[in-house]
């Protein structure tokens, strides 16, 4: 018979009682801290869509120093909550992995014990020493599961008591505008920040058929890999192709020194910001779609370089539907129309 001591049924349940307390606090902990992370992201997104609506008229009432500044305060307290929630984890991590040490060693014990009742009890010991390591196994387990649960369960609340979603912001010049002037020739979308323009051209590009149209956003993207991964992202150009766009948008010279079209780029710290765009730049000028749409090509370059690169890149996009946004006045007179945006609570024709 499987006697078990009193100081064996002691460590066991010292463990187990431990292990629900652990888990009962890191709970509430857990909860309130991911509840917290979540108001401030949510409080941090309506104020950067108020702040980038009303920064210019904030900036000339003296105002955008202390919008900035509960800007900045909110985000720290964001980044203690993340950290806290981080600690945490750590903690009681550390305690189960303990504690569920603490148990399985019990467990283990027992099983040890066994072994003095007789060759019978053997298949009992195995099952003890195989439930003793996966009891250490399933508490190293424990305490990521609890962290999911509480972000899906509070994405589920947050899912339920969700406001009704509003109408999203209606901008001029509208898709069917855009087509219609396209039709002309290029099109340039004039606006500063918050203006809209950007919204103007992603939604030109969602009422496009997507094998039609390419998007090229003034935040670009450097992927991990080649030079030539990078360019063509379909292998679908020859190596004249690729040196020819580089040139259109001054990257060669810089490709050549770095080793060729096959020499690696690690990511966005592998080019400045400006050579990241004009990469961008020179995809777009390989992408095979009919239609090219814009956002900022003169963003993050020189002046001079503005003058140079931009002006030919949208000379060489002649015969493709090509509408870009910009701020730029000067670009903006290369375009053959011109149209300004703005933002719209009424919809627009």
């Amino acid at each position: 018979a499987l006697v078990l001591s009193p100081m064996l049924a002691l460590v066991i349940g010292a463990g187990l009682l431990g292990l629900v307390a652990v888990l009962m606090i890191s709970w509430l902990v857990l909860e309130g801290a991911l509840k917290q992370v979540d108001q401030g992201l949510e409080t941090q997104a309506q104020d950067f869509a108020d702040l980038a609506f009303s920064f210019r008229s904030l900036k000339g009432s003296g105002q955008s120093k202390t919008v900035l500044n509960d800007w900045a305060a909110r985000e720290a307290k964001t980044e203690g909550a993340r950290l806290k929630i981080q600690n945490t984890e750590r903690l009681a991590l550390g305690a189960v992995v303990l504690l569920g040490f603490l148990v399985a060693g019990g467990l283990f014990a027992v099983g040890q014990n066994i072994a003095k009742f007789g060759t019978g009890d053997g298949p009992l010991l195995v099952l003890l020493i195989f439930l003793s390591f996966a009891t250490f196994q399933a508490a190293t387990q424990i305490v990521p599961m609890l962290t999911a649960h509480l972000k899906h369960r509070l994405a589920r609340e947050r899912l339920a008591t969700q406001d009704e979603v509003g109408t999203p912001p209606k901008v001029a010049p509208s898709p069917k505008t855009l087509k219609d002037a396209s039709k002309q020739g290029s099109v340039a979308v004039l606006g500063e920040s918050g203006s809209g323009k950007t919204l103007a051209l992603k939604q030109l590009y969602n009422a496009l058929p997507k094998e039609t149209a390419a998007l090229a956003l003034h935040d670009a993207a450097v992927l991990k890999g080649t030079w030539r991964d990078n360019l063509d992202l379909n292998r679908q150009q020859d190596d004249q192709a690729l040196w020819t766009a580089l040139e259109r948008v001054e990257l060669d010279q810089r490709c050549a020194d770095v080793g060729g079209l096959d020499s690696a780029l690690l990511g966005q710290e592998s080019l400045s910001t400006g050579e990241a765009h004009r990469l961008n730049l020179a995809r777009l000028c390989l992408h095979p779609a009919e239609s090219k749409l814009l956002d900022e090509p003169g963003e993050h370059l020189s002046q001079d370089q503005r003058r140079r690169v931009v002006p030919d890149f949208l000379a060489h996009l002649q015969g493709k539907r090509t509408v870009f946004a910009t701020h730029d006045q000067a670009l903006a007179q290369g375009a053959d129309v011109r149209l300004r945006a703005s933002l719209t609570t009424q919809g627009v024709a």
